[in-house]
């Protein structure tokens, strides 16, 4: 899929830690004039669509810059070696139904989610050159969130929050089913503030 025409949610998981830090930047964002993504979130989104295009055994296009393709193949590698005989692995997978069974605002797409028997794995590739860190990576709990509630895992469940940069390493978290819950109970408060006339 095309990422760059993705329909996004109004309350994107990539805007979780902001609008849950600052609930009216939502509606101040959105007062802003349109600014098409620049060169770097151009160059994020031609390395997330080759990725895609390698886990799913597809072919890549020719005269792709060699660089990015080394960058995708990178983030695959780490993905179907996560887990050995994962029993479900979902690549850009849209999590809108379990985040919408939170708050109807609530969207995202995870790059990949792996399941290991009691154990969810949630994978995001950043392309960036500073290190992003996995603890408590408000986005990236989302999307386990949502992970959580589409795939009706259980509260005792573990969930290893992973942040795989090409140009910065690799970070991880573990939180407990338990721990997401909370933090639904904190994203659907924060969304509704965002949405609230006063916010």
């Amino acid at each position: 899929m095309q990422h760059e025409t993705r329909k996004h949610a109004r309350l994107s998981a990539s805007r979780t830690d902001r609008f849950m830090s600052c609930p009216g930047s939502y509606r101040l964002e959105s007062l802003m004039p349109y600014e098409p993504a620049g060169e770097a979130a151009a160059i994020g989104t031609a390395i997330h669509e080759l990725s895609e295009i390698i886990l799913r055994n597809g072919e890549i296009p020719a005269g792709t810059d060699q660089d990015h393709v080394a960058m995708a193949q990178g983030y695959a590698d780490f993905v179907n070696t996560l887990v050995e005989n994962p029993r479900k692995k979902l690549i850009e997978v849209n999590l809108d139904k379990g985040l919408k069974s939170l708050h109807p605002a609530l969207g995202g797409t995870g790059d990949a989610i792996l399941v290991d028997g009691n154990h969810l794995h949630v994978a995001d590739l950043k392309t960036g050159r500073v290190l992003v860190e996995a603890e408590n990576n408000k986005q990236l709990m989302t999307y386990a969130l949502g992970a959580m509630r589409q795939l009706n895992a259980p509260a005792d469940i573990q969930c290893t929050m992973h942040i795989f940069q090409p140009r910065a390493g690799h970070s991880k978290w573990t939180v407990s089913g338990v721990d997401l819950i909370t933090h639904g109970h904190e994203l659907k408060k924060a969304a509704e503030l965002a949405l609230s006339p006063d916010a």
